[in-house]
């Protein structure tokens, strides 16, 4: 598939990460204004005669199942999978008929090649290292957010996650720390795999259980700590190998 779809799914993708961070239950209408209109700025490269319209059509389904989906399910992590599952498919299937020849634009083209060529550090960068940058960083944001809203919602299915509004300020702010880590966690896992660096994937894995000793006598902490790292690894792992494989097309 074009290089041009999966920055077109970045241009969802990045704000969807801003937005989710601090697990509102609901997006407010001026949020979604605002949201809508940095979509709009990211998609500009995309902008050309009738792709105008589908866009932006694409952008007001997007939105209205926002809005939907928030009356339908009370769990934003269902909801918030639901979500990417269907733009993702609509948008695949628009990318593939009516938008099957879209390039980026000649303004954006003109703005890259100006960049590009008078820049030391990426004036020896070609077609081909663009449009992997443009791959490798949809993988990394969706394993940021995306995957991370799936193994937030299984834990809760199996109900080893703590609820957010059961939990005491310091054990949110621990919460927090712990989803930074296991983010950076899953970048790692995702470069190992990429680079075939896979002896380093014990070692960070080592080095967590080292932080978190202490903390394993508690043996509901220490079960959620273990499934928690288990699925994350597994996925990230296992997303960097999808990732991997679909370079080879690029």
């Amino acid at each position: 598939m074009s290089i041009v779809f999966y920055y077109y799914l970045l241009c969802i993708l990045i704000p969807r990460l801003f937005y989710q961070w601090q697990e509102e239950k609901s997006v407010g209408l001026k949020k979604h204004i605002i949201i809508f209109l940095v979509e709009v700025l990211l998609l500009f490269p995309l902008i050309s005669g009738v792709s105008i319209i589908v866009l932006l059509v694409l952008m007001i389904i997007y939105h209205f199942s926002i809005f939907l989906l928030e009356r339908i399910f009370k769990n934003i992590f269902i909801r918030r999978i639901i979500e990417i599952i269907l733009i993702i498919i609509i948008s695949s299937f628009v990318f593939g008929t009516i938008l099957e020849n879209l390039e980026f634009n000649t303004v954006s083209v003109k703005i890259t090649n100006i960049i590009m060529n008078n820049n030391a550090i990426l004036q020896n960068w070609d077609m081909v290292a663009i449009k992997k940058s443009v791959f490798y960083f949809f993988g990394i944001i969706m394993l940021i957010n995306e995957w991370n809203n799936l193994i937030r919602f299984i834990l809760g299915l199996i109900k080893i996650e703590p609820h957010q509004e059961n939990i005491k300020e310091a054990d949110r702010k621990e919460l927090g720390k712990g989803k930074i880590i296991g983010i950076i966690e899953r970048i790692l896992f995702f470069f190992f795999v990429i680079t075939g660096n896979y002896a380093s994937i014990g070692f960070i894995l080592t080095a967590k259980g080292i932080t978190r000793f202490k903390n394993l006598d508690n043996r509901d902490f220490a079960e959620y700590v273990l499934i928690g790292t288990l699925l994350s690894s597994a996925i990230s792992i296992f997303w960097a190998y999808i990732i991997k494989q679909g370079m080879i097309s690029i």
